[in-house]
């Protein structure tokens, strides 16, 4: 302690007796004064910085302007810095001995590609060699899709080799729209598919459209990993800590200008919940948009013995318009309410414009609006009209364009139901 303390005492008398003040005028302190107290006197950084009362990073850019040569950062090598060993520690150079290079931060969108070219790189012989191939630096870039910085990690050269590489291979660097375009289906919403009317149904009950981000959140994993599987296979999904209640959700984001142009085109707004209407698409394209639908914002819930269904909407429009297709579909139908003469009650079954319509019934489902709050509600308890909504959602539909935890649950039901004896 002794040995630190007549240094830091001499440098205080120093500042004090050249009337040196950083606070008044850092430009002030002449580069001789910096350097007599670093170097000669031989104290550290942050005791100078307390000396004259100025944060660090002050003093830094005053070692800088000032210009020491002692105080400049060092040049980086012009010759490429090889690889450390993986897991060992080490610090060595590895000179000539090309290994790949484990990094842990690499994620999302090249996480897969990257587990290939490690396995690639580790079966080439690059020994005594110093540059790639042309096709082995075009497979790792074109093939694989990996950036150019990234290879250069991966190699332990710099981005301006890689770069020399490709330029020798006659390969052609990516812009930043076709780098994005290389990693998502841009033509997905373009054409009406069962796939894409069931992911624009999930958009529209638990998406969130933001500039040119479109943004799909749901507690169900399951369901995240089926759309990134037929958007953007590459693209990973975040997982956050729920903030109100326990547990964690899920977000899958699409970040295309194109592909967010196309989805406003559909129909898809900011700030949808209570505005959105149902939108216009092909017949056999509506009951895979409505399974969408009933994916995110609805369910069942019941036992096999009683089971209900329910699809709540902040839009009584959209909910209404979704529960007309039901209707015309045969799937959902409600019995008007009847006198004790068996004449329609007016008051009591629906309003006069669908009595005029539809005369002594059926009648489409009816809506249900909740208390305090809004919400509408379409309910579905009666078992004939379950079994015809499992028919409606399931039949002859792949595994890839539905969540698994709801159509176990009506199926189970319908089973049950449908066994000997169970009426």
């Amino acid at each position: 302690m002794a040995e630190r303390e007549n240094p830091y005492v001499a440098a205080e008398a120093y500042i004090h007796a050249h009337a040196l003040d950083a606070r008044v005028d850092a430009r002030s302190i002449e580069p001789q004064h910096l350097d007599h107290l670093l170097t000669n006197l031989r104290i550290t950084r942050g005791e100078l910085a307390r000396l004259l009362k100025i944060p660090r990073w002050l003093l830094r850019r005053m070692l800088v302007r000032v210009q020491p040569k002692q105080f400049q950062p060092k040049r980086l090598r012009s010759r490429p810095i090889r690889p450390r060993i993986p897991g060992t520690g080490s610090s060595r150079s590895l000179k000539a001995t090309w290994l790949p290079v484990q990094q842990a931060h690499v994620r999302g969108v090249h996480q897969a590609a990257y587990e290939k070219a490690l396995e690639y790189i580790a079966g080439l012989d690059l020994s005594k060699r110093s540059t790639l191939a042309a096709d082995e630096v075009r497979y790792l870039y074109s093939d694989l899709g990996l950036p150019q910085k990234l290879i250069g990690n991966l190699l332990g050269v710099s981005e301006v080799t890689v770069r020399n590489w490709l330029r020798a291979a006659s390969v052609t660097s990516r812009t930043v729209a076709e780098t994005k375009t290389q990693h998502y289906n841009v033509t997905f919403f373009r054409e009406w598919s069962p796939a894409m009317a069931w992911v624009l149904g999930l958009l529209y009950t638990d998406g969130n459209l933001t500039r040119n981000t479109v943004s799909l959140s749901s507690t169900d994993i399951e369901l995240l990993e089926k759309v990134r599987n037929l958007v953007s296979p590459k693209h990973t999904i975040s997982v956050y800590r729920q903030t109100y209640r326990p547990g964690t959700i899920g977000r899958f984001s699409m970040n295309h200008v194109e592909m967010c142009t196309d989805i406003k085109r559909l129909g898809l707004v900011n700030k949808k919940s209570l505005i959105m209407e149902f939108p216009s698409m092909p017949e056999d394209c509506v009951r895979h948009f409505i399974r969408g639908c009933w994916d995110g914002d609805g369910g069942f819930s019941g036992s096999d013995e009683k089971l209900s269904g329910h699809y709540t909407c902040g839009s009584r429009k959209f909910v209404e318009d979704l529960a007309i297709h039901l209707f015309n579909a045969g799937v959902v139908t409600q019995m008007p309410y009847r006198k004790s003469n068996g004449k329609p009650n007016e008051n009591l079954s629906r309003t006069a414009e669908l009595i005029a319509r539809y005369g002594n019934g059926p009648y489409p489902p009816t809506i249900y609006q909740r208390r305090n709050a809004q919400a509408f509600d379409l309910r579905i308890g009666l078992p004939s009209a379950l079994e015809r909504l499992h028919e409606y959602f399931y039949k002859g539909v792949d595994s890839s364009i539905y969540l698994s935890r709801k159509f176990e649950k009506l199926n189970s039901f319908v089973l049950a139901k449908r066994k000997p004896g169970v009426d």
